[in-house]
């Protein structure tokens, strides 16, 4: 789809009228909200996500991981902790004048986006504490999200990170900022609970935690729905926020349904358990064709093999190795499976929804002969 840079350049020079403009607009709009043709082949991917156009995307991207580090090394020893996180931003902000703005390059926009968000966040929380924190009475500067001292600092920097994203997003419309804006503003809310009731915040934190994510989750509905051929930059902003808002769900809901996960002592009710939950996720992610939910999990089902192994006796109790080998093969073995049937898979769940909501999903079913 072309782009609205282009766009805006045809009127400049005359090719276009801005009517014309305007009507293009609309229509590109339209068709991404129109289901496919029922002739329509699916695509051997449904989950495009351009990272690298080129090895001088990675080239790129090694060079500003050094310049940011040498950045971060040459601050730090003559400046604080603020002034070095703003040094960072300023420099994010600066390369992506060039690197996203102008020559938009994938990889390289990702990772400014990540040093100008993190840093943001971090300065100004160093920066509020000796303010409005009250660990700086004792001296101390925490950078600790949930520290019952500073929730007021966690509320003020992360809703000043989200503001600062969104001004992000509006010069270099690079996808994964909403996800970070996002993320800051849960940040902000769980914050804001512990600043209000402490007491009831700390002992609910998982579920504060679920509750973010289940938000950030129809937001990435919201974005999914709107271009159900994923064709415009929405698909790949929804992209992010799925990648976030799975990050903050699986650890709330395995928790609720198998306890604190630890390797050790593990056993296989919780482990059966896991792979429950696990599956459960698997047909939402199947009915949104949205793989990056499924990613989150994967951690927790190596756990669940690992245990199922190791107390079915399949491996030596004294060769570890053998136990994480079956662990990482029957791991790999769900991977390899669910990719290579997520097209059949998925087209048999969504002929079991009334047809109505199947045709509302992304990339929905063609065809139910």
């Amino acid at each position: 789809m072309i782009g609205q840079d282009v766009l805006s350049t045809a009127v400049t020079r005359g090719i276009l009228q801005p009517d014309q403009v305007t009507a293009l607009t609309a229509l590109a709009e339209e068709l991404a909200r129109a289901p496919a043709p029922a002739n329509a082949e699916p695509t051997p991917d449904d989950e495009k996500l351009r990272f690298i156009s080129g090895f001088n995307d990675i080239f790129v991207s090694i060079g500003i991981a050094l310049f940011i580090g040498a950045v971060i090394l040459l601050f730090g020893e003559r400046a604080g902790e603020a002034a070095t996180c703003a040094a960072v931003a300023a420099t994010a902000w600066a390369l992506a004048e060039l690197f996203s703005r102008r020559r938009r390059m994938a990889l390289p926009s990702i990772l400014l986006l990540a040093a100008f968000s993190i840093s943001t966040l971090l300065g100004l929380a160093w920066w509020l504490s000796p303010l409005i924190g009250d660990a700086a009475q004792a001296g101390v500067v925490s950078i600790e999200p949930f520290v019952e001292d500073t929730p007021a600092v966690v509320v003020v920097a992360a809703l000043l990170t989200c503001a600062a994203t969104a001004l992000h997003y509006w010069r270099f419309r690079v996808p994964i900022t909403v996800a970070a804006g996002a993320g800051a503003l849960a940040l902000a809310g769980v914050g804001g609970v512990l600043l209000v009731a402490p007491d009831w915040g700390f002992a609910n934190l998982t579920g504060l935690l679920l509750t973010g994510g289940l938000l950030v989750f129809a937001l990435a509905m919201h974005f999914d729905l709107g271009d159900l051929g994923r064709t415009s930059r929405r698909t790949d902003i929804a992209f992010w926020l799925h990648l976030l808002a799975a990050s903050m769900i699986i650890h709330p809901v395995v928790t609720a349904v198998a306890g604190e996960v630890s390797l050790d002592d593990l056993d296989s009710r919780a482990a059966v358990a896991i792979l429950a939950t696990l599956a459960g996720l698997s047909l939402v992610a199947l009915a949104i064709d949205r793989r990056a939910i499924l990613s989150a999990g994967l951690i927790y089902a190596g756990f669940a093999f690992y245990a199922l192994i190791d107390k079915a006796g399949f491996a030596s109790g004294t060769f570890i190795p053998s136990t994480f080998g079956l662990s990482a093969l029957a791991l790999g073995a769900y991977v390899l499976a669910i990719s290579i049937m997520w097209r059949p898979l998925r087209n048999g769940l969504l002929r079991l929804l009334p047809e109505g909501v199947a045709r509302r999903l992304p990339r929905p079913v063609l065809s139910r002969a």
